[in-house]
């Protein structure tokens, strides 16, 4: 048997992918390395297995998510979403207007006094 003592120094962890890296770790990682310019910036990369490029992606990645969306946009989707209401509710009052009208002479249609139904029209007379 051999009395090998493990050594105490951590494996270094392998660098991750840039597209594996959570936007809380992007943050955090633009946060530390804001201020870092030239040489300092690359070796902070290295050691992250990151390029600067990434980061400068990152950045504008994350302001162009605060930056609020153009209003152009949304007012010309809400512009047709209220003609597409108004041209459905148009649509239903003609609609119930239709069906009042067919219960309407349907009503007027049935005579009154006949006891039996036979296919499309009532026959038979009060006896």
């Amino acid at each position: 048997m051999s009395n090998v003592a493990p050594t105490d120094t951590p494996k270094p962890k392998p660098a991750k992918r840039p597209q594996d890296w959570r936007p809380e770790e992007r943050l955090l990682a633009l946060h530390e390395s804001h201020g870092l310019t030239g040489e300092a910036l690359n070796a902070w990369c290295r050691q992250r297995g990151l390029f600067a490029h990434q980061l400068v992606q990152w950045r504008s990645d994350f302001c162009a998510a605060a930056r609020p969306r153009s209003g152009g946009d949304d007012s010309l989707m809400l512009r047709g979403l209220k003609a597409e209401n108004q041209r459905l509710e148009r649509e239903l009052n003609r609609k119930d207007k239709a069906l009042a009208e067919a219960a309407a002479l349907l009503i007027l249609q049935i005579p009154t006094g006949h006891k039996k139904r036979c296919g499309r029209c009532w026959v038979g007379a009060v006896e």
